[in-house]
């Protein structure tokens, strides 16, 4: 596997493969440097095309790439729709689920069984609005769910206005726990938003961002791009499937 990717240490079945990328490891320039992987930030799109032939020297299939709009809608893969949502699960072999990210936490969860594989694109509104009780419900799994938390930005780097505060705990007094207040500023922790959610929804078995790794987007310039760092930049890829 490429030494620039991250693979989840989380007890997933033997069947069950899953890649976080980094920024490393690609062809794009500048702000893009350089394993991007999207087209729609301004990177030249012959580099985001060579970056995207090789991620898919390491995947099984095309990945089922979703046009990510901050909502808490999930779509099973494989589909032949335009995929505008926030998350995608499948119970085939070799289909590949994939979102992309800068910033927001990648959300990787399968079962003991590895009966099916899902992603969530976990920014704060798909988290308020409810992308992982609608997806877990979606999928409603006959064995125990297990997640792995992919690198989002820190809590130190994090700031939100009030209005976000009162937003979530006006819906759900429990997500206090997800913030801080620093010097009459919030900031959001979106690992343990995610975490307060799941364990909500009796998904205990959780490794990754705030448990077992300690991840930065925003902190950790070598590795990730962060759009609330650098504002125009790239995009990191995670990506799961069943294999045969």
């Amino acid at each position: 596997m490429n030494e620039n990717f991250i693979i989840p240490k989380w007890p997933a079945p033997e069947n069950i493969k899953a890649i976080q990328t980094t920024r490393n490891g690609g062809i794009s320039l500048e702000n893009f440097s350089s394993l991007n992987l999207s087209n729609n930030v301004g990177d030249n799109r012959q580099h985001v095309e060579g970056n995207y032939k090789r991620l898919l020297n390491f995947l099984p299939s095309d990945p089922f790439w979703l046009n990510q709009i901050h909502s808490d809608k999930s779509e099973e893969l494989p589909t032949k729709k335009i995929l505008n949502c926030d998350a995608c699960y499948t119970y085939n072999k070799k289909i590949v689920c994939a979102v992309r990210t800068a910033d927001c936490l990648p959300i990787f969860l399968t079962n003991l069984q590895g009966s099916f594989v899902a992603l969530i694109h976990a920014g704060w509104k798909g988290l308020l609005n409810g992308v992982i009780e609608k997806t877990i419900d979606k999928i409603s799994s006959s064995s125990e769910i297990i997640v792995w938390l992919g690198p989002c930005i820190g809590q130190e780097s994090f700031e939100v206005g009030n209005d976000v505060y009162d937003l979530f705990i006006n819906k759900d007094i429990n997500t206090k726990k997800a913030f801080t207040l620093l010097k009459n500023r919030y900031y959001l922790d979106l690992a343990v938003a995610a975490r307060l959610k799941l364990n909500h929804l009796n998904v205990d078995n959780i490794s990754g961002a705030g448990v077992t790794e300690d991840f930065c987007t925003f902190r950790d310039q070598k590795s990730f791009f962060s759009y609330r760092r650098d504002g125009n930049t790239g995009r990191m890829a995670s990506l799961i499937w069943i294999d045969s």
